[in-house]
């Protein structure tokens, strides 16, 4: 029924288009981020972390400075190196449907969503080294050596990395328990937590994930919802109340 295919997200709510733009040029600092160096991975990102609705700051000149460079790469690569172009131009190609520009989606950032977007970073990292070999002196094979060396280095490194990183999948218990130690300034990160404490009937922690969720944004009726029916399912009705009301008139 959208272009988008699902309801957009609650970060959204109350932005225009030209405001959700502006939003989003917080986002292209992290996806340089993920994209070249993924060291520190979330399942979460979005406000107040990300805070969309703010006015223009420094994070959001970074945004333009990146997308700039990327523009000026495209120029520069088109009459020298076509590699180089047509990676960084899959590379904005495959964010385009998940940038928020056409549409509003249902989420800000989503570390699933730059696999196919990857594909050009390591066209662009080959394009960037054939170049670079290309121009070694011939008869110096040090520098074979050195490059190969190093990039061996950083292979098992990621290897590694990823591998750790793998052990906080291995169980929803583990994965919701490291959901808000990953973001803990994310507020969706603690309204999944309390939504998988609720589904087990762990009414503290589910309440007190749900009030840290609302204490860090107020603009997801979700929130309220979910806060309101731990303490409806409690017998707290006379506190359920205020919060689910909070929840219908805010929106």
């Amino acid at each position: 029924g959208s272009l988008a295919g699902t309801l957009p997200s609650a970060s959204f709510n109350g932005l225009s288009d030209s405001q959700r733009a502006i939003g989003m040029l917080l986002v292209v600092p992290e996806w340089a981020r993920l994209l070249f160096w993924p060291a520190r991975l979330k399942a979460e990102y979005g406000p107040p972390a990300l805070p969309l609705e703010a006015p223009f700051g420094a994070m959001h000149a970074l945004g333009v400075m990146l997308l700039a460079a990327a523009v000026a790469l495209v120029l520069w690569g088109w009459r020298r190196n076509r590699p180089v172009a047509f990676a960084v131009l899959w590379t904005g190609i495959a964010l385009a449907p998940v940038s928020n520009l056409l549409s509003a989606a249902g989420l800000v950032l989503a570390e699933r969503t730059l696999f196919l977007p990857s594909v050009g970073v390591v066209l662009l990292l080959g394009a960037v080294v054939a170049a670079l070999m290309g121009k070694r002196p011939t008869g110096q094979r040090g520098s074979r050596v050195i490059f190969s060396t190093t990039a061996a280095l950083l292979l098992v490194a990621a290897g590694v990395r990823s591998g750790l990183r793998q052990r906080v999948w291995r169980s929803q218990e583990r994965f919701f328990g490291q959901i808000t130690v990953d973001a803990p300034r994310a507020y969706r990160a603690h309204l999944m937590a309390s939504k998988y404490y609720f589904s087990g009937r762990r009414y503290p922690e589910a309440e007190a994930a749900a009030r840290t969720a609302l204490a860090l944004y107020q603009n997801d009726p979700r929130v309220h919802e979910q806060l309101g029916q731990i303490l409806r399912v409690q017998g707290r009705c006379a506190e359920a109340l205020p919060v689910l009301r909070a929840g219908v008139t805010r929106f």
